[in-house]
């Protein structure tokens, strides 16, 4: 789609500091939706003593939430302004700085990775989804999240670095083509997260609001109403079978037989 310039760590350094996450994330009803909706996909297959890589961990936000929960992962990005906030925030955890496509490890070497909002900035796409199918072990799990929809696009995902969205065929087809075997694949966010966006939170970034939320999430009243619009969204999860809402998430395997599987070459 070409909606932006050739991505590099100095355009992400850029988006981040943009976006500010380490003061608009927690703010996010979507992000908090997509943080349970990736938590409750891992929950069967995790344990104290799974070896986990979040690829594309911006500052640690869902790494921060597997520590609480006892998991230990290891976390890469593009933004080193994001991983030196990620290592203040998680100083025993490693990182390294590293675009997906390239990955600086070695073959099946996690048994799970976590990939979200991450591949819709990536050009060569194809690409790094095998590159996250190679570092998994024969029978891992990845679970995935990207933005779904081209009725969904707006002036956001530009500024945001998106390069395209996603429909379910289109991402599934990619996904069996890294060598992946899709176990769920859920469309989150209709009717109240797309009605959400629609009518209140893109009007109000259009406005420039975003730029006052830092003194605003810091109000009671705000944590209230963020909270009350975040358990609404679950209504959503009963449609989480149309192709109507705002996202994607995943949760694929590495097939036990794929150490046979011919990556094709870029």
């Amino acid at each position: 789609m070409g909606r932006r310039d050739v991505a590099t760590a100095g355009y992400f350094d850029k988006l981040h500091q943009i976006w500010r996450h380490e003061v608009y994330l927690e703010m996010s009803p979507f992000h908090h939706t997509r943080k349970r909706l990736i938590m409750s996909t891992l929950m069967d297959s995790m344990s104290a003593g799974s070896s986990v890589l979040d690829a594309g961990c911006g500052i640690a936000d869902l790494m921060s939430t597997l520590c609480e929960r006892g998991v230990a992962a290891d976390g890469t990005d593009l933004a080193l302004s994001a991983l030196k906030f990620a290592k203040r925030r998680l100083p025993e955890s490693n990182f390294v700085q590293s675009d997906t496509v390239y990955l600086p490890f070695r073959t099946g070497c996690y048994s799970i990775v976590v990939c979200s909002e991450v591949l819709e900035h990536v050009e060569n796409h194809e690409r790094a989804a095998r590159e996250l199918n190679r570092i998994l072990l024969p029978g891992g799990i990845a679970v995935l999240t990207v933005p779904h929809g081209e009725q969904h696009w707006t002036f956001e995902d530009r500024i945001d670095g998106h390069l395209r969205r996603y429909t379910k065929k289109q991402f599934s087809h990619l996904m069996k083509r890294a060598g992946f075997s899709i176990e769920e694949l859920r469309c989150w966010g209709f009717p109240l997260a797309v009605l959400f966006r629609k009518t209140i939170s893109t009007p109000l970034y259009n406005r420039g609001f975003h730029e006052s939320k830092g003194q605003m999430g810091k109000s009671r009243i705000f944590t209230v109403l963020l909270r009350v619009i975040v358990t609404l969204f679950r209504f959503d999860d009963l449609f989480h079978s149309t192709q109507l809402g705002l996202g994607l998430v995943a949760k694929l395997r590495k097939p036990i037989s794929s150490e046979n599987y011919n990556h094709p070459q870029s």
